[in-house]
């Protein structure tokens, strides 16, 4: 059985996936508490369901693309079981995670998208950062910005790893926080393939409509 906080179909809002209509599957439970959280809402709401019912909803949906998200995923070892069903079943599946917690081994195929918390967050000692060492090229690696402190600790990081010889790089603007264009201009003067991510769903939608 799996904690589900919620299911919906929806347009992807972020990465480079963003704009393609998915299933979001958003799991419960949270083992951080960030400062910019937007979904404070899946450390405790959920319903008990099974693998089994959860790729019947997906399949249900007549989409084919999975985002697999929270909360935090892998707090659930049944997340694991759920990525293998689900592209067993034809989808393609991208799994979200706070990068707190050892990846372990993630199925050919799943698209991982790895937070890495900026000091910002007040999360950043929680950072697993072996993790970075365990990723793949159809990988990608986000860094939600609050302010220049936070990107210049991401651009250390980005660096220091080679990121972006090696995955996707994402700098997001924290909503409410930091201004897109003045992380677009910080972008820009880095010369560096990083993409600004913004979260399309809430231009889309209300921010704070769920569902969405």
């Amino acid at each position: 059985m799996l904690n589900v906080c919620e299911m919906y179909p929806a347009i992807e809002g972020e990465t480079s996936h963003a704009g393609l209509p998915c299933v979001i599957v958003r799991l419960a439970g949270c083992n951080l508490d960030c400062s910019f959280c937007d979904t404070p809402f899946a450390r405790s709401s959920y319903m008990e369901m099974s693998l089994e019912q959860v790729c019947a909803f997906c399949h249900a949906s007549g989409l084919r693309l999975v985002l697999l998200t929270g909360g935090e995923p892998l707090l659930q070892e049944e997340t694991r079981d759920l990525v293998h069903k689900l592209i067993q079943g034809g989808f393609k599946v991208i799994l979200e995670t706070n990068g707190s917690i050892p990846l372990g081994e993630i199925p050919e195929g799943v698209n991982v998208i790895l937070d890495v918390k900026c000091p910002g967050s007040g999360m950043a000692s929680k950072n697993y950062l072996a993790n970075l060492e365990r990723l793949r090229p159809s990988d990608e690696v986000k860094f939600v910005i609050g302010d220049r402190a936070d990107f210049d600790f991401a651009l250390e990081m980005v660096r220091r790893y080679a990121l972006i010889e090696r995955v996707g790089v994402l700098f997001s603007p924290a909503f409410g926080r930091m201004r897109p264009d003045a992380l677009a201009g910080w972008i820009l003067e880095t010369h560096l393939p990083i993409r600004l991510n913004l979260q399309i769903h809430k231009y889309i939608w209300s921010p704070d409509e769920r569902g969405r």
